[in-house]
């Protein structure tokens, strides 16, 4: 859990300097799991946004290489994202990691949860 402490202090940081909305409540919760070491999947999928995939790729002057079938990306704090990617009418969620845990599942929630297992080292 250690190794995540950077992204803990972004996710706090951000909150604190977001002044677009009341979200006291939601320091709060942060601060509390992130001084308790309780910091983990569900406060972290809170830092979710959702882009179209060109709003993605214009966020980079070099950016990284998705599915050429990706139609949107949901970004995470710590440069993790989660691609949709759509099949004929089906879509698909895919994580890569860039090593053996990548993975593509149906569900974003499941996929979601093993991602965070992974980077939190829940020995997926």
């Amino acid at each position: 859990m250690k190794n995540l402490l950077h992204i803990q202090r972004e996710h706090l940081l951000s909150l604190k300097l977001d002044k677009g909305s009341d979200n006291k409540e939601a320091i709060q919760k942060i601060q509390q799991a992130y001084d308790n070491g309780t910091y983990g999947a569900k406060e972290y999928k809170t830092t979710r946004i959702k882009l179209k995939r060109d709003e993605f790729l214009e966020r980079f002057a070099n950016p990284p290489s998705i599915h050429k079938d990706c139609i949107e990306v949901y970004t995470y704090l710590g440069g993790m994202f989660i691609q949709v990617i759509k099949d004929g009418k089906e879509k698909k969620h895919s994580w890569d990691n860039g090593d053996d845990n990548s993975k593509t599942l149906k569900s974003l929630a499941s996929l979601e949860k093993y991602m965070c297992d992974v980077i939190f080292d829940k020995s997926y």
